[in-house]
């Protein structure tokens, strides 16, 4: 089976879960330095590197 022309493999390892998002919200939330990013734009990859946690099988995938 492919999605969107990938394996089934290839598409879930460049595509991340719902809950990458929420990890990423829960992580900014969780920042006291918050406020220094106003006026930015967050990914939930750039906030997976920032703040060290993965998606659920273990990667953090680059929208790239």
């Amino acid at each position: 089976m492919t999605i969107l022309g990938l394996d089934r493999e290839d598409f879930y390892s460049r595509t991340a879960s719902i809950h990458y998002a929420g990890r990423a919200v829960a992580a900014l939330v969780a920042d006291r330095a918050l406020l220094d990013r106003t006026g930015t734009l967050v990914t939930s990859h750039d906030a997976a590197i920032a703040y060290d946690f993965t998606d659920t099988n273990g990667t953090q995938p680059d929208p790239q």
